[in-house]
């Protein structure tokens, strides 16, 4: 059960760093700006722009079913309980992109205010 955890703990830092990575003034600012012009006028397409870069909450199920998957195969063979908890890490996943964010965004305000 721990090892849930920690995979819910890595994939979880992984998209709040992705995404800040991906803010203004950070590396892949530029990728995200041009993936948004070509989304922006086609509607359809916010459905996968979102998971992919766009959105903290909605990139859990892309990145977090990747992540898990990866992780799942990498260990050994997969059994019943890896379908199980599948749902269960993305989806809790969900609440900590929320908080790790959220932390981020605190301390570089924090520490933009300082200097």
């Amino acid at each position: 059960m721990i090892d849930y955890i920690y995979i819910m703990l890595l994939i979880s830092f992984f998209c709040s760093g992705l995404r800040k990575a991906t803010d203004d003034h950070m590396i892949l600012n530029g990728i995200e700006k041009r993936l948004w012009k070509w989304v922006e006028p086609r509607p359809v397409h916010h459905y996968w722009f979102n998971p992919l870069l766009g959105c903290i909450y909605c990139m859990a199920s892309l990145w977090g079913s990747a992540i898990y998957w990866a992780i799942i195969f990498s260990t050994g063979p997969v059994v019943a309980e890896n379908w199980v908890m599948w749902p269960v890490v993305c989806v809790g996943c969900i609440y900590l992109n929320g908080i790790a964010y959220g932390l981020l965004a605190k301390v570089e305000t924090f520490y933009t205010n300082k200097a």
